[in-house]
């Protein structure tokens, strides 16, 4: 058995690092939900990856770009995307009423998922009515090739009565010859990349359709593969900014909680404890799924539907997991430094004050005012309720600057992105390793003794019914 300090500190820190994982990631899954993240990925994988030319720009380019288009997004959420100067051939793609079908509402107007057959199948339509549109120019390209001179209405007959691939093949021909030549059709939906593209693939599919298909199903596939893995960095990203965010405002200093846990053998004992506890009631975590599947079922609809369960989950970690640990730890912010800048908060906002003072001191029926002090507080208190923004949040931001506060805000935002599932895992081997997890008694978790204060619920983690902790997949 390895019962050691350090051992037991890291212990304490790697279960605080799974509680804030867990409920950055349920806010990172409401998040993605109500502002349809998925949805918005797969069609930036499908409209500006597949069906449009590859963008040559550098770095900085790029980063800039993309910063922007991220703000246009959250833009597009209240105001509706715009619709495009000039429609290509992803925007014909999600106006077909397949695609379309698989909305939920003007909301959430776009699928988070596609079947690899679908998408095949929906590509090749809106190439064939692609054709269909262009026939007079392709028939005329079509007689320009020809060493007769067949009569135009018989080269028009002809193709339209063609099979699905030799339309397919002439109209690539077609666009083939417009950027050859320079003169592009006023409706140009093929650009070049794409096109190159698409004939590859037939091509080598030696211009059978059901070998084609198959060939567009795979160049799906392969591409939502790498959606995926823009997904899961866009996650990092977001729960990063979470993790920070969380860190901030609950005040969770990895510095300084390290330093409590290694000074306080009482304080270590109970996280200790209560962390064995968590671990004997959950001996299996969820799998990362963090990925943007191809699949489209109802799986869709539940995340959509789910929103007001997501709430409700985030709601319940903050008053009861985050809520008991933030008074054993005595985290947060306390009185945002009331009891220290008091003389110059009440220097600056005299008047209102005087005037608070004067008002509770004149109500006898609320009885806060036992004596001046008391006074004194509640006024000082309604200044920091009535100027929180600047008193409270500026508090916390000029605390939040200084190098050392402000690292350890750091390392709780870089261990949130890791993941509950990786912290699960090392919370279970740490135990493993400290020769305690069957011998220690599941003790609820309880403050230190603090009269008048009543006892404090212990720190527990909320169970489904299949007893797995509710804990969405996080990348």
């Amino acid at each position: 058995m390895f019962n050691t300090p350090i051992l037991d500190i890291t212990l304490g820190l790697v279960f605080i690092f799974l509680l804030y994982s867990l409920l950055a990631t349920s806010i990172n899954e409401l998040i993605a939900t109500a502002l349809a993240l998925r949805a918005r990925m797969l069609r930036k994988g499908i409209v500006e990856s597949m069906l449009s030319n590859t963008p040559d720009h550098t770095r900085w380019q790029s980063i800039s770009i993309g910063v922007w288009e991220y703000i246009c997004e959250f833009a597009w959420i209240f105001t509706g995307r715009p619709d495009p100067k000039e429609k290509k051939l992803g925007d014909y793609f999600y106006d077909h009423p397949l695609i379309k079908n698989y909305g939920e509402n003007k909301v959430f107007s776009k699928p988070s998922y596609i079947k690899t057959s679908n998408f095949s199948t929906v590509l090749l339509d809106v190439l064939k009515k692609d054709f269909d549109a262009k026939l007079e120019s392709i028939a005329q390209f079509y007689v320009s090739r020809q060493s007769n001179t067949q009569n135009l209405a018989d080269i028009k007959s002809e193709l339209l009565h063609g099979n699905d691939v030799v339309k397919i093949k002439v109209l690539l021909e077609y666009y083939a010859h417009c950027y050859a030549t320079d003169h592009l059709p006023a409706n140009n939906l093929v650009e070049k990349d794409t096109l190159e593209i698409l004939q590859l693939h037939l091509k080598n599919s030696i211009y059978n359709l059901e070998t084609f298909t198959k060939k567009l199903e795979e160049w799906f596939d392969d591409t939502m593969n790498r959606v995926s893995g823009w997904y899961k960095r866009q996650t990092q990203a977001i729960l990063f900014l979470i993790g920070l965010i969380l860190a901030i405002t609950f005040n969770v200093d990895v510095v300084s909680i390290t330093k409590k846990l290694s000074k306080s053998d009482n304080l270590r004992q109970q996280v200790v404890q209560s962390a064995i506890a968590y671990s004997s009631q959950h001996p299996k975590q969820k799998n990362d799924t963090n990925n943007l599947p191809a699949a489209a079922d109802s799986t869709d609809y539940a995340y959509r539907k789910n929103v007001d369960a997501k709430f409700a989950k985030v709601d319940t970690m903050l008053n009861t997991d985050i809520k008991d640990m933030t008074m054993l730890m005595a985290l947060g912010w306390s009185d945002y430094g009331r009891a220290a800048d008091s003389a110059a908060v009440i220097k600056k906002y005299k008047d209102e004050f005087d005037q608070a003072m004067v008002k509770l001191q004149a109500d006898t029926s609320a009885k806060k005012c036992s004596n001046l002090d008391a006074c004194r507080s509640f006024a000082l208190k309604s200044l920091y309720d009535n100027h929180w923004i600047v008193l409270k949040v500026g508090y916390v931001l000029s605390s939040s600057v200084h190098a050392v506060k402000f690292l350890g805000f750091l390392l709780l935002a870089f261990a949130v992105c890791l993941g509950a599932p990786f912290w699960f895992d090392s919370l279970n081997k740490i135990i493993n390793l400290r020769g305690s997890g069957r011998q220690e008694p599941t003790r609820p978790l309880t403050l230190p003794q603090q009269s008048p204060q009543p006892p404090v619920h212990p720190v527990t983690i909320n169970v489904n019914s299949n007893n797995q902790p509710e804990q969405e997949a996080v990348g």
